[in-house]
């Protein structure tokens, strides 16, 4: 057991489980979990069917000019079909500066986020880039 890391002995990770040493324990094959990480698990044994036609249209790809699917396969819950509640810009006037900074960096985009900006640069907030 001497040539053996601690991870492979059941020792918890030690300094022996990284580096080279790490990578002879995933190249002897001592734990099988450990080889399925790095080496990857053949994909029918997971049941995919890779002579499947509808396979290659079903895998999204980041250059594509268009999405995979028309439809999405689920159901967008109602509750998040609620439009967002709108705050008159009235309201901005009495928010400390901290809440008026919050609004501002948190909902980048948002037309809560432009009250806040015009709040801060009435009172006279600016940004000073150097």
């Amino acid at each position: 057991m001497a040539g053996v890391s601690p991870a492979a002995r059941g020792g918890g990770i030690g300094r022996a489980s990284f580096g080279l040493h790490g990578l002879l324990d995933v190249i002897r094959l001592h734990d099988e979990d450990v080889v399925t990480l790095a080496l990857g698990a053949e994909l029918t044994s997971l049941g995919m069917d890779l002579q499947a036609t509808r396979l290659a249209s079903s895998i999204g790809l980041p250059w594509a000019d268009k999405p995979t699917c028309a439809q999405l396969p689920f159901v967008l819950p109602s509750c998040y079909l609620e439009p967002t509640p709108s705050l008159p810009s009235a309201a901005f006037d009495s928010m400390p500066d901290d809440v008026l900074l919050y609004a501002f960096y948190s909902m980048p985009g948002d037309l809560l986020q432009s009250h806040a900006a015009a709040e801060l640069y009435r009172r006279a907030w600016f940004y000073h880039g150097g």
